[in-house]
């Protein structure tokens, strides 16, 4: 009922290559092309073992812990950040 603003995705592992991108395709399909999907987790996170999941170029993918994903997309959306 309610459009959203954005959609955030968690990834803990490489091995989500394929649902993350279908999830991303999905989501775009119902909302449009430019709609914001930020995806987060230990997937994303430079120091993981695991190799990035590979999802459309125009998400943005931050290895970063669940405050600062927060923090982002408050940032993304103009909105204050919440106490912590």
């Amino acid at each position: 009922a309610t459009r959203p603003h954005l959609l955030v995705l968690s990834a803990a592992t490489g091995l989500c290559t394929p649902g993350l991108a279908e999830a991303v395709r999905a989501v775009r399909a119902t909302f449009g092309a430019d709609f914001p999907v930020l995806v987060g987790g230990a997937a994303f996170d430079d120091r993981a073992a695991a190799p990035p999941c590979d999802v459309p170029a125009d998400v943005l993918q931050h290895g970063l812990d669940a405050p600062a994903l927060v923090a982002l997309v408050c940032e993304r959306l103009g909105l204050p950040r919440p106490p912590l």
